[in-house]
């Protein structure tokens, strides 16, 4: 039931952008909110919590979003809270920019190394996912250490994975193979 709560409450909210014309500021909002949300998680607690009254929630939501996000966010996170959803937001927020990037031609691209990127390098590798995929390009970077080099891209269910760590593991598997 899980998956289907988010994908029921990101599509209507998608739907409430399309209609209004405000989907792009819903798309800028609710990521920050999640962001928010995700960055405090006593907040969310305390949005989720049983016991407290639907009135006190929405006293405290007010306070912090009434005037900060448009009347269509702030909306659908009172309806989150009142319907003990809040704490899917992470998730519908997910779903959301799924729909959102399909819409826009927008393909995420996760980017993986070992050091953070130049920006030049990043910006060529932009061009070249762009022109290869026929796609807008949105990266996600991810410094990861243990890669020790190369670069690992991920989008969609596509892994490349050109890592130094990757390699190693190869040859690793390929000797143990040869012995054993």
């Amino acid at each position: 039931m899980t998956g289907m709560i988010e994908k029921v409450y990101s599509q209507a909210l998608f739907e409430t952008g399309m209609e209004s014309g405000t989907l792009d500021a819903l798309y800028s909002e609710l990521s920050a909110v999640s962001e928010i949300l995700k960055d405090n998680p006593d907040f969310l607690k305390f949005l989720s919590a049983p016991v407290i009254k639907a009135d006190e929630k929405k006293s405290v939501i007010a306070k912090i979003f009434k005037d900060k996000i448009s009347e269509y966010l702030y909306n659908f996170i009172c309806i989150l809270t009142d319907k003990n959803r809040i704490k899917y937001i992470g998730r519908i927020t997910e779903e959301f920019k799924k729909s959102y990037n399909g819409y826009n031609g927008i393909m995420e691209v996760t980017v993986t190394t070992a050091l953070p990127m130049k920006k030049e390098l990043l910006e060529k590798l932009v061009k070249k996912l762009e022109a290869a995929s026929g796609k807008k390009i949105s990266i996600v970077e991810k410094v990861d250490n243990t890669i020790i080099g190369g670069i690992i891209l991920s989008y969609g269910n596509t892994l490349l994975d050109s890592s130094v760590k990757s390699k190693l593991e190869s040859i690793h598997l390929q000797m143990k193979s040869v012995i054993a």
